[in-house]
């Protein structure tokens, strides 16, 4: 963890990346949530001994059963959040967990921790059992129409409410 300086405590997002790794589009996130005011924690995966990637990008498609994301993400979750909860520099009371793609997932199943927020991104919410934060912790899903990883022309695209993977939830919406 890396020591940063700041007058007071600030608020934390922890950033799952997407099945390449740590590539622009999370770095552009990171930045824009920055300039929000936001400490923006990104743990890297692929820095663990073994990994490999989980995707092709130019196909877009996955390895998905290689590499067991389902489980690796949300404990990676739950290891930056402990990190995060020994730093002085945290707002203890406004951590999020973001996650973009396979990150998404890994937010998706994120059990319970503590978090103030989660943010699903790129993630069509279609792993049964469903979402697993609280029923009291807010969700958004940011995700795209015409998203090439998820959908095809005999797959229309379904908004997580409409799949039955948020029945009864107040405090979660999707922007499509």
């Amino acid at each position: 963890m890396i020591d940063v300086k700041v007058d007071a405590a600030q608020p934390v997002v922890i950033f799952l990346h997407g099945c390449g790794g740590i590539d622009e589009h999370e770095r552009r996130w990171s930045e824009y949530l920055k300039s929000q005011g936001f400490i923006v924690v990104l743990p890297d995966s692929q820095a663990i001994p073994g990994r490999s990637k989980n995707c092709d990008a130019t196909t877009h498609t996955t390895n998905m059963g290689k590499i067991p994301v389902r489980e690796l993400r949300p404990a990676e979750a739950k290891y930056a959040m402990a990190r995060v909860r020994e730093q002085t520099w945290a707002d203890q009371d406004n951590i999020f967990l973001m996650g973009h793609s396979e990150g998404g997932m890994g937010a998706y199943l994120t059990p319970e921790l503590g978090f103030k927020g989660v943010i699903v991104s790129g993630f069509i919410c279609s792993i049964s059992g469903g979402l697993r934060a609280q029923s009291a912790t807010p969700v958004l899903a940011n995700n795209w129409e015409l998203d090439p990883w998820f959908v095809r022309p005999e797959a229309p695209y379904l908004q997580c409410a409409d799949r039955g993977f948020w029945p009864r939830r107040s405090n979660a919406r999707q922007l499509v």
